[in-house]
């Protein structure tokens, strides 16, 4: 049976306030399907989209391991001085990438550097231990690590930002079933207790995992005033969702150094020196800004809430009643019943799904198999001209 954990710590009474105020949702009128095109149209979307700094799903067919191409920007460096690996197991098509040396065990790092620093960030991405390899620094399948291990993303100021400069892990695994925010510069926490992911309640072996985190520091005192933290995390068969008002940056200060982020590295660190580690990625994605949090997405249920399956959609335009984006159905099949959500800069969500049908049931959108190999797998979506209404 499908569990939804739904956790909610509010520290301050000022956040309380902000999240009792009575906010119009997006509401959906219509949605249209041609060919990979989907165009939404309805109201309370939102002037603005996210600043996405970059979405990378790994299905250009011919990629090189090295490539700093992505649907949406670029790859600052990738693979250097360590290779990551193009596999075939995605989970939103034929491909995901392996983020691991297993030649030289150690980490194989991306990094994206931003357009402008920045102190609101919204980052998410899916991770899956594929049967039979462990997990970062364990030495038997299917157990979790008894140290830290494994810094899944990791944000930071300037090149050397990982020795402590505004730097925080997004999140980290610290060991003995602890996944959490933090960072060498500063640790965020709650009467001397981690934000913690709770990995233990959704973590499943041999499945795509998406961790979703929105960060946003207080614009005028962000090392004295509460800012924003809010984890969402899809697991298939379970959904967890924290939210935290908390400090987002330590109170020291460089008087070269912002308190903002600059950068990201996928993955932040793994442990060196471990055989049979092959930690796969997919969907990475990463947005900026103001409105960072502004997106659209495909999930697997009437009500957003109720979703454990929730696919970022690629936007190619946004305004306040319409919104363009290349279509991106992830790991749903044919015979899936899908549902599709905005959620504007404020995190404000349509709470009911608009219904876009059955995959593969007539007079809705197909998903055919086409695939990039024997072994691979990449979709085509079809009739052309669907209007679901």
């Amino acid at each position: 049976m499908i569990s939804v954990l739904k956790k909610l710590f509010l520290s301050s009474f000022a956040i309380f306030l902000t999240s009792s105020i009575v906010r119009a949702e997006p509401s959906i009128t219509s949605a249209v399907i041609d060919g990979l095109a989907l165009s939404v149209s309805g109201t309370n979307f939102g002037a603005s989209s996210a600043t996405v700094e970059l979405y990378d799903t790994f299905e250009n067919g011919t990629e090189a391991f090295d490539s700093l191409e992505a649907n949406i920007g670029s790859w600052t460096s990738r693979s250097a001085p360590y290779p990551q690996v193009l596999v075939d197991d995605g989970y939103s098509g034929a491909h995901s990438i392996q983020v691991y040396d297993t030649v030289n065990e150690v980490a194989a790092i991306a990094k994206k550097v931003f357009l402008a620093p920045v102190s609101e960030v919204f980052v998410s991405y899916w991770i899956k231990i594929p049967a039979g390899s462990y997990f970062p620094c364990a030495t038997s399948a299917e157990t979790l690590a008894t140290q830290s291990c494994w810094k899944m993303s990791w944000l930071m100021y300037g090149d050397l930002g990982y020795q402590g400069e505004n730097d925080i892990c997004v999140p980290t695994y610290i060991g003995t079933n602890h996944l959490v925010l933090a960072g060498n510069d500063y640790t965020p926490q709650i009467d001397g207790d981690y934000l913690d992911y709770g990995i233990s309640s959704w973590w499943v072996w041999d499945r795509w995992m998406r961790i979703s985190t929105w960060i946003k520091a207080d614009p005028v005192n962000p090392s004295t005033t509460p800012g924003n933290i809010e984890v969402d995390i899809f697991s298939g068969a379970s959904r967890l969702t924290e939210a935290w008002s908390i400090v987002v940056f330590d109170d020291d200060q460089i008087a070269t150094v912002e308190k903002k982020w600059d950068r990201i590295n996928v993955p932040g660190w793994i442990g060196p020196g471990y055989s049979n580690i092959k930690p796969l990625y997919d969907d990475i994605y990463v947005a900026t800004g103001d409105n960072a949090r502004a997106r659209i997405e495909v999930s697997n249920a009437a009500t957003f809430a109720a979703s454990t399956n929730s696919t970022i959609q690629i936007v190619t335009a946004w305004g306040t009643d319409a919104i363009t984006a290349t279509l991106n159905l992830g790991s749903f099949q044919d015979g899936d019943h899908i549902y599709l959500y905005v959620v504007d800069a404020d995190g404000a969500v349509n709470a009911d799904g608009y219904d876009l049908g059955i995959l593969g049931a007539e007079t809705n959108v197909t998903k055919q198999h086409v695939g990039y190999s024997s072994t691979g797998r990449s979709w085509v979506y079809s009739p052309t001209g669907v209007n679901v209404q």
